[in-house]
Formats: structure tokens, C-alpha cells, sequence
């Protein structure tokens, strides 16, 4: 009987350390107390099956934008929902404010709703008729992704640093941009040294180009609606207390 660890899983253990590491030196970056980095990780591994099952179901398998060199069985599909999307989800929680302080006007919430729906059909329409294929469906997903996050702000009387720079506002975003594309450029650089999953529009085009894509703009679309829970769901988190005993 041959006991000899499959690489592959190898691959996996290493990878979602590094992206747990990640998380808690991010999180001591921001200063944070260590019963907030506990409840973070905790949170994490509880949303992260939920969201990582959404994300490689619909986005991964359907839309066919990325897959994993692992068997898609449901020990694997389960294990990376808790350990490396559960390793994002804690993350997120440390990111620039993604909703700001400010509340939108009334008027301002059916303006938002309106753009952000139109920015949906829109970007559809598109990248149906210009982008075809995996790179298409990259774009397409991600377009559906971030304005639907967008709409259900704005439905909840809350305004975004995306929705600031519709006002000229971009220091906030630009500020949750750098940080998705550095935490998305880490973790590229350890699934190149230990692969777990891969990108289709990589397997059928020049990879660099669009891991370039892939870094800039897909983890916003990663950490978009991460960020947007915790400061929605958990606001405690998006307040930045000064750091006590703890």
C-alpha cells in the first residue's frame, strides 16, 4: 500500500498557511488586538465554506474562470471553503474601509441603484459581443459581482468608496485597490512556487498579460463583497478602536 502524500495536497497545507500567515501579519499591521484576530479567524472558517462553495461552484466550475489541480471532490471543495477562502474572508476584515462613514442621500440611493444595474447589463452586453470565451466571462463575472455588492450598499443606505469616486472621491478606493492587489499578488506568487488552482484564460491566451489582469482586478472582485459583510454585517470591525490590552 503506497502512504506517500499526494504533492498536490502538499501544495494545498503550504499554500494555506502562507495565507493564513497573510491574514494575522496584516492584522498586526492595522494594529489590531489579538481577541479581534481570533474573532476574525473564527468568523472566517465559518463563512469561508459558504462563500468558497458559491465562488468555485458559480464563478469557478459555471463560468469557467479557474479550477484546481486537486480532484473537485467534496472533502477538497469543503477544506478549501474553510481553509483558503476562510483565510480571505479573516483578512477582509483588516482591509481599508470599503463603506464609508458618510450616508447617501435618499435621492443619491435610487441614483445608485439605477448606475449599478446599468453598469451590470452593460458590462454584459459587452463582454458578450467583444470578449467571448474565458477572458469574457472573467470580466462579465466580475462586473456582476462588484455591482451587485454596490447595489445592496446603496440599498442599505450606505456609500462606497466606490460609489465616492462616482464624486470625485478615488483616495478610498485607491486605497482598497492597493490593498486586494497586493494581497491577490501574494497570494499569486505562492500558488506559482505551490499550485493549487489555475485560470482558464491563462490555459488559452499569454499568461502574463492576464495574470496581470488577474492581480489588478479579480481579487477586488474577491474582496469586494468580503469587505462589504464585515463592515455590513459585523460594523465593530470597521471601526478602528486604539489597541489596549489584548
Amino acid at each position: 500500500m503506497n502512504h506517500t502524500l499526494d504533492p498536490r495536497w502538499l501544495n494545498f497545507v503550504l499554500l494555506v498557511t502562507v495565507q493564513w500567515g497573510i491574514g494575522v501579519a496584516l492584522a498586526g499591521a492595522m494594529r489590531a488586538r489579538v481577541k479581534q484576530i481570533v474573532a476574525a479567524c473564527a468568523i472566517g472558517l465559518l463563512l469561508g465554506i459558504p462563500f468558497g462553495l458559491g465562488f468555485d461552484l458559480l464563478i469557478g466550475r459555471n463560468a469557467g474562470i479557474f479550477g484546481y489541480y486537486l480532484p473537485p471532490r467534496a472533502g477538497f471543495i469543503f477544506l478549501n471553503g474553510l481553509l483558503s477562502y476562510g483565510a480571505a474572508v479573516a483578512t477582509a476584515a483588516f482591509f481599508p474601509r470599503l463603506i464609508l462613514p458618510d450616508a447617501a442621500s435618499e435621492v443619491e440611493h435610487r441614483k445608485l441603484v439605477l448606475l449599478f444595474w446599468l453598469l451590470i447589463l452593460g458590462a454584459a452586453l459587452v463582454s458578450f459581443i467583444y470578449a467571448a470565451g474565458p477572458l469574457g466571462s472573467m470580466f462579465r463575472a466580475g462586473a456582476i459581482i462588484l455591482a451587485l455588492g454596490e447595489v445592496v450598499a446603496a440599498l442599505c443606505g450606505r456609500r462606497t468608496a466606490l460609489a465616492a469616486l462616482v464624486h470625485g472621491m478615488p483616495g478610498p478606493l485607491l486605497k482598497f485597490w492597493a490593498a486586494a492587489a497586493g494581497i491577490g499578488a501574494l497570494y499569486e506568487i505562492v500558488n506559482l512556487c505551490f499550485p493549487v488552482w489555475h485560470w482558464v484564460p491563462i490555459d488559452s491566451a499569454v499568461s502574463w498579460p492576464v495574470e496581470f489582469v488577474v492581480v489588478a482586478f479579480g481579487y477586488v472582485v474577491l474582496f469586494h463583497p468580503l469587505r462589504l459583510i464585515w463592515q455590513l454585517i459585523f460594523p465593530g470591525f470597521a471601526r478602528r478602536e486604539p489597541r489596549g490590552p489584548l
